[in-house]
């Protein structure tokens, strides 16, 4: 699960993931996955490739993004340095949870956090619809 905290200056999925095998976004209103076909810095992704690699994306950073955030379990990106969801940014206050998880393909599980690391997805559960605002610490 990643994100790109950045305005590439091609968001096409094959400018941002090229050589992957697909890359999958979250549909919280049919909760189940899609295809997208432009990548956004505020989501985050399930990128499946066929072996190790690493894929380096230019563009212009992304320090905060505000994006709308569906009651129930969502997907969401990172900004471009270090952030925390500890006391979330969000509107109405309380309706995000003060925790994320982040897939670690390691160990091929969800790891519990409140620190958002640039360049990986996240997945926050939400109370009600909402919005919500990530910015770099």
């Amino acid at each position: 699960m990643v994100s790109v905290p950045v305005i590439p200056g091609d968001s096409s999925v094959g400018a941002v993931f090229p050589g992957v095998a697909v890359v999958y976004s979250w549909d919280p209103v049919n909760k189940c996955y899609t295809v997208p076909t432009t990548i956004e810095p505020e989501k985050g992704y399930m990128v499946a490739a066929t072996g190790d690699m690493t894929i380096v994306v230019s563009g212009e950073p992304v320090t905060t993004w505000t994006a709308g955030i569906k009651a129930g379990w969502g997907m969401i990106g990172s900004v471009f340095s270090d952030a925390s969801i500890a006391d979330p940014d969000d509107d109405p206050d309380g309706s995000v949870e003060a925790f994320a998880y982040w897939w670690d393909p390691v160990s091929r599980s969800f790891v519990y956090t409140t620190d958002i690391e640039p360049g990986k997805g996240y997945m926050v559960a939400a109370t009600q619809d909402c919005a919500l605002t990530m910015s770099s610490l």
